[in-house]
């Protein structure tokens, strides 16, 4: 395919025909062109994963290479897992083999949506369209027990180009798309799930002296969990503003939490002004043992359930819900003189004046 829609460059189109007249072949060895290292040359057989950019004027392409061989599944794995659409070859003389369902079966497991069947080396069989459609009815056999939503057939000849770019004028029988066509016209933008968690693990951790095994990898989809940033006060709105312009972290980020021990309520707006597509949160103030009861429910209740909301935030929190008469349990650490909205001091409760403040939201 690659040569076919003139993807290769001159020069390396004239040292593959060179490689190819030293090992005396008649023709031009196309699979030289993926086929980089020097064992997989001198044994005619893909081992690693080698991948290939081409684009069309209707789409852009990384072709990922991957070997057949029992012993090196784990390869086609790699090239396989990052792939939209997967191009099972099928050599037209055998049928359905062993690799042909080892690789299918894999290709539904990394849910890949889209399996092209390209059973090759038609012209070894004379273009007949009765083999193909034996193997067609084979592949349908196994594609039944496997999850994969959409599935072309398409009779080839890779090294004679047909149905690769062109239309086969050998195969009038067969009135689909040629593979070039069928590749750039599949509809891949509904496919990508980042509902279900996607954890591809790329290496066991094994700790010393004991059975422990740790997966390490990158979580790949399936977090519906943003990160909210800052969480400090309204003296410094600049900073969630500076993080929010970077557009690589902006795309993480709900938006931005407040206190109010310092700075003014007011300010908060600056943040929306600047950023009027992320959250803004109202999440820590505390109420003092011994402060004045009036003094604190009328600040509260201006600055944060009046002023908070009116520059924009979504929430409000006061510090905490309830604590027994000596201000417990609290972490260590913890805040050892925050009133809690009650006190629950064993069939006692009393209310104190974050109970009052919440009531006036």
């Amino acid at each position: 395919m690659l040569y076919d829609s003139k993807s290769i460059f001159e020069d390396q189109i004239v040292a593959v025909e060179n490689s190819s007249k030293k090992k005396g072949l008649n023709s031009i060895d196309l699979a030289m062109f993926t086929d980089g290292l020097r064992d997989e040359r001198e044994q005619g057989i893909t081992i690693d994963v080698a991948y290939r950019y081409f684009t069309t004027p209707k789409r852009k392409f990384i072709i990922a290479d991957t070997p057949g061989h029992l012993q090196y599944t784990r390869n086609m794995v790699t090239g396989a897992s990052t792939a939209n659409v997967a191009i099972v070859l099928i050599d037209a003389r055998k049928g359905v083999l062993e690799q042909t369902k080892r690789h299918s079966y894999i290709a539904s497991l990394l849910q890949i949506s889209h399996i092209i069947v390209c059973i090759n080396k038609m012209d070894l069989v004379n273009y007949n369209e009765i083999v193909f459609n034996r193997i067609v009815k084979e592949y349908e056999e196994i594609a039944s027990k496997m999850m994969i939503k959409d599935i072309h057939y398409i009779p080839i000849s890779a090294l004679c180009g047909d149905n690769v770019v062109e239309r086969s004028r050998n195969m009038n029988w067969y009135q689909d798309s040629p593979l070039l066509h069928t590749l750039e016209t599949i509809q891949i933008i509904s496919d990508t799930n980042k509902i279900d968690a996607r954890f591809p693990v790329q290496t066991v951790i094994r700790a010393k002296n004991n059975d422990f095994r740790g997966y390490a990898g990158r979580i790949a989809d399936g977090i519906s969990t943003k990160i909210i940033i800052y969480d400090h006060n309204a003296d410094r709105t600049d900073y969630p503003i500076s993080i929010l312009n970077d557009l690589d972290a902006k795309k993480y980020i709900d938006g931005s939490a407040f206190h109010l021990y310092g700075g003014n309520i007011n300010d908060l707006t600056k943040v929306h002004t600047a950023h009027p597509d992320k959250n803004l949160y109202f999440t820590e103030q505390w109420v003092g043992l011994n402060e004045k009861f009036e003094d604190n429910l009328k600040w509260h209740t201006r600055e944060l359930i009046i002023g908070a909301t009116r520059n924009w935030c979504k929430t409000v929190l006061e510090w905490n819900l309830a604590a027994d008469s000596n201000l417990e349990p609290h972490t260590n650490g913890g805040c050892t003189e925050c009133l809690g909205a009650l006190t629950i001091d064993g069939n006692t409760v009393t209310k104190n004046v974050a109970y009052y403040i919440i009531a006036h939201a």
